[in-house]
């Protein structure tokens, strides 16, 4: 849902770069160009680093719910139960 939004606010601020096109004698040179470049790969590994950091919980929620052996000996347990540090208080 984050990624559709900044997805359709790249495009939307690429359409509004195109439409107010600089004259023709505002051309960027190669060095600015490769400076714009540099940018826009920060900001796509921005945008893909706090995308996934966003969901680290609820993935490993996921996983743990789905794929965590809760038995050992036929016996089950709660996750909860395996601290030591809870049984003390």
């Amino acid at each position: 849902m984050i990624l559709g939004a900044v997805i359709a606010g790249i495009i939307i601020a690429s359409v509004v770069s195109a439409a107010r096109r600089p004259k023709a004698s505002a051309q960027l040179t190669s060095d600015e160009w490769k400076r714009v470049a540099a940018i826009f790969v920060f900001f796509l590994f921005t945008i893909l680093f706090w995308g996934a950091y966003e969901q680290k919980g609820a993935s490993l929620n996921l996983f743990a719910k789905d794929l965590v052996r809760t038995e050992v000996l036929e016996c089950g347990f709660l996750p909860a139960g395996c601290n030591p540090a809870h049984r003390l208080s």
